[in-house]
């Protein structure tokens, strides 16, 4: 366990992590910490390094992640995490915002607010409440957003359905592309069905 406001330096946990509210993390030895079970953290915290875990969850605030985040099943936070490097989960589930440089998530992706990714994104599904901003390529097979889309091309195979704007800034394969309000892409997009 962490206690409130400490700093742990951790290097391999056998069994499981509980993390207090404005706790941070530091690797005792090179730049990654691994926990065999579980991480579950109360509230805001710092993980100052790459973290790897077998299932993640945060109960409120913020998780920040200056290094890569891997979670070898499901990643559950209540409100917002923020990664520098590369978010690799089977599942993710986030409440408000999630920011990283690229994601991979083997299952879904849900989200009830933003997400911000500064290069890839890679997921089976994806559901947005709000908004989605991918720098990078996109490789998905389903995608929902409430509000916005912005990606930098790939491919989104199955259905894309978005409640505001969608644009692609690079060229994008789709299956069925479904946007209620406003849709830009550029030449060399290819799809099979667009409704706006």
């Amino acid at each position: 366990r962490v206690e409130r406001g400490s700093t742990a330096k951790l290097e391999r946990v056998e069994g499981a992590l509980k993390v207090s509210t404005n706790a941070r993390i530091v690797a005792a030895r090179g730049k990654l910490v691994t926990v065999t079970e579980g991480a579950y953290f109360e509230g805001n915290a710092e993980v100052d390094c790459d973290f790897e875990c077998d299932s993640l969850k945060v109960d409120r605030g913020k998780l920040t992640v200056t290094g890569d985040l891997t979670v070898h099943k499901g990643m559950d936070v209540a409100h917002s995490v923020q990664v520098d490097g590369m978010i690799t989960a089977r599942d993710i589930d986030v409440g408000g915002r999630m920011v990283a440089r690229s994601v991979s998530c083997g299952g879904s992706i849900r989200v009830g607010g933003l997400v911000n990714v500064k290069e890839t994104l890679e997921a089976t599904s994806v559901e947005v409440g709000g908004k989605v901003e991918v720098s990078g390529a996109v490789k998905i097979v389903d995608l929902g957003v409430g509000g916005k889309a912005d990606v930098g091309g790939g491919s989104i195979t199955g259905h894309t359905r978005v409640g505001g704007v969608f644009a692609s800034t690079a060229p994008l394969e789709f299956g069925e592309l479904q946007v209620y309000g406003k849709c830009t892409l550029p030449a060399g997009c290819k799809g099979q069905k667009i409704s706006t």
